[in-house]
């Protein structure tokens, strides 16, 4: 259900940073509150691998995750090696049972999202 947020108590500043081994996921803004809601801001993708060819170039999907149905709003896109892709280009709200997921396909990530825990 989603929160009112005409009338806040509190707004909270949080980041969540994780890395992703190859063929691997990671859980972000998981919000498991019937009374918040994460506003998400950032999200920061980042290929640490140190060469081409096995472990280089890497495909990544983010996924919206309601409940157990996961919605891809990127879906394979390429993050070349030694770079950053900045992940959304607004705001994504994230009410109660629902998180944002990133997968690796064969590259080493580094992760980071920053959002805004809202009351």
């Amino acid at each position: 259900m989603a929160v009112n947020i005409v009338n806040v108590t509190s707004i909270n500043g949080k980041t969540d940073a994780a890395s992703i081994a190859s063929n691997d996921s990671a859980s972000f803004a998981v919000n498991t509150s019937a009374t918040d809601v994460f506003k998400v801001n950032t999200i920061l993708i980042s290929n640490q691998a140190d060469s081409a060819g096995d472990g280089g170039n890497a495909l990544v999907n983010v996924i919206f995750r309601d409940n157990t149905t996961d919605y891809n709003f990127i879906n394979d896109i390429e993050v070349p090696l030694k770079s950053t892709l900045d992940a959304i280009g607004s705001s994504i709200y994230v009410n109660q049972n629902q998180s944002i997921v990133v997968q690796s396909d064969s590259s080493a990530l580094n992760v980071l999202v920053a959002y805004e825990d809202i009351t």
